[in-house]
C-alpha cells in the first residue's frame, strides 16, 4: 500500500465488495494495518462476531410483526404481545441501544485495527480518532421517511389488536388486520431482496473519513499531544448498526473510561463544506455531550475554519453509541455527504482533526495544577 495516506484511501476503493464482515472487509483492514506497519506503528487488531446485514434484520422485525397479525386472529392478547416485542426492538435499533431480535441472526467475524499513540506528558485523558472501512449494500439507505411507513403500519395493528382484545367486533377489524399482514409480509420480501444485493462499486462512504484519519495522524506525529492518549481505529462493520464501534466499546471498556475519553469519526466528506455534528436523529434525536462540539464551534471562528458549521446530522453516524454509553463523541462529515476520496476535503479534515486535538490537549493542560 502506497506511503501516502490519499492514495492508501484510493487503493480500499479496488478492494470490491467490502461488505461487513466479509472477506474483502477484513483484506482492507489487513491493508490499513500494513501501510501503519511500514511507518513502525505498532497496531492491534480485535475481532468480534456481529450480525452484518441491515436488510436482513429489517426482514425479522416484518416478519415477526406480520406473524403477529396472524396469530391475533386466533389469540389477539398473543398477537399483541408478539407485535409489542417486533415494535420495542425496531425502536430500540433506530435509537441505537442495544439489539434484541437481531441477535437471533446468523453472524459473520470482522475487525477493528487500533494504533496508540501514548501521551508525551502526564496522561490526562484519550483521544480517540476513527474511521470506518466497510462498504454498504447497492440498496436503500435509512431514513426517517423509510422507517415511518412500517413503524405506522405496526402501530395502526397494535391498536387493532387491543381492540380485539378488549372483545370488540367491529367489521373492519379483521380486514384490517389481514391488510397489515400481507403489507408487513411484503416488506420483509423486500428486504430480503436487498440483503442480495452486492456492494457498492468504487469508494465508500468511510474511505474519505480513513485517509483523513491517516493524514490527520500524520500532522499529530510531528507533534505529540501532551495530556492525551491518541488512539487511531479504522473499524469494521459499520453499516451492521454500528458493529464495530459496538465491539470496539465492549473490549475497550476497561482502559476508556466515559469519564476521560474523547471519540471522533470521520464519515463522508465529499467535495463540499467541513460539518461537524452536534446531534443525530433518525427516530427521535440524540444530541452529543457539548465538550466537542463546543471545541468544533471554537475553531471556526477562527479565519481558516470559517464556512465549518455544526448541524444534527439526519442519519446515524458512529457516534451515536459511544453518545449512548455516556462518552464524548462527535462526527465530522461533509455537506452534502459523498463517498468521493477528494484531495482537497480530506486535507482540510486532517487539519481539522489536527487542531481540534491540540485545542483539546491544550485545554486540559489549564487543569494540570
Amino acid at each position: 500500500m502506497s506511503s501516502k495516506p490519499l492514495a492508501a484511501a484510493r487503493e480500499l476503493a479496488a478492494l470490491k465488495a467490502r461488505l461487513a464482515g466479509s472477506a474483502a472487509e477484513r483484506a482492507a483492514i489487513d491493508a490499513v494495518g500494513r501501510w501503519f506497519e511500514a511507518r513502525g506503528e505498532a497496531v492491534r487488531y480485535e475481532g468480534f462476531v456481529a450480525s452484518t446485514s441491515p436488510p436482513l434484520n429489517a426482514a425479522l422485525h416484518l416478519w415477526i410483526a406480520a406473524l403477529a397479525a396472524l396469530l391475533g386472529g386466533v389469540w389477539a392478547p398473543a398477537g399483541l404481545a408478539l407485535l409489542i416485542l417486533a415494535l420495542a426492538s425496531a425502536v430500540r435499533e433506530l435509537r441505537g441501544d442495544a439489539p434484541w431480535l437481531r441477535r437471533l441472526l446468523p453472524r459473520d467475524s470482522s475487525y477493528n485495527l487500533l494504533v496508540r499513540r501514548p501521551a508525551s506528558g502526564r496522561r490526562l485523558g484519550t483521544l480517540v480518532l476513527a474511521a470506518q472501512v466497510d462498504v454498504p449494500r447497492r440498496t436503500w439507505r435509512l431514513s426517517r421517511a423509510l422507517v415511518a411507513a412500517p413503524l405506522g403500519l405496526a402501530a395502526g395493528l397494535a391498536l387493532v389488536l387491543a381492540l380485539e382484545s378488549l372483545g370488540l367486533g367491529w367489521f373492519w377489524l379483521a380486514p384490517a388486520r389481514w391488510i397489515a399482514a400481507v403489507a408487513l409480509a411484503a416488506g420483509g420480501l423486500a428486504a430480503l431482496y436487498q440483503h442480495g444485493r452486492p456492494a457498492r462499486e468504487g469508494p465508500g462512504p468511510g474511505d474519505s473519513g480513513v485517509a483523513a484519519v491517516l493524514e490527520a495522524g500524520e500532522l499529530l506525529a510531528a507533534q505529540p499531544l501532551e495530556h492525551l492518549d491518541l488512539e487511531l481505529v479504522i473499524a469494521g462493520s459499520q453499516e451492521a448498526h454500528g458493529g464495530g464501534i459496538r465491539a470496539l466499546l465492549r473490549q475497550e471498556r476497561a482502559r476508556w473510561s466515559p469519564a476521560d475519553t474523547a471519540l471522533i469519526f470521520v464519515e463522508d466528506l465529499g467535495e463540499g463544506e467541513l460539518v461537524y455534528g452536534v446531534g443525530e436523529r433518525l427516530l427521535t434525536t440524540a444530541a452529543y455531550r457539548p465538550t466537542l462540539p463546543a471545541l468544533a464551534e471554537r475553531i471556526s471562528r477562527r479565519r481558516p475554519w470559517r464556512g465549518v458549521g455544526g448541524a444534527v446530522l439526519p442519519r446515524f453516524t458512529g457516534a451515536l453509541l459511544p453518545t449512548r454509553a455516556g462518552y464524548r463523541a462527535m462526527t465530522v462529515s461533509g455537506a452534502p455527504p459523498s463517498p468521493a476520496v477528494s484531495p482537497p476535503s480530506t486535507r482540510r479534515c486532517a487539519a481539522f482533526l489536527a487542531e481540534l486535538a491540540r485545542v483539546y490537549d491544550a485545554d486540559l493542560s489549564e487543569e494540570v495544577p
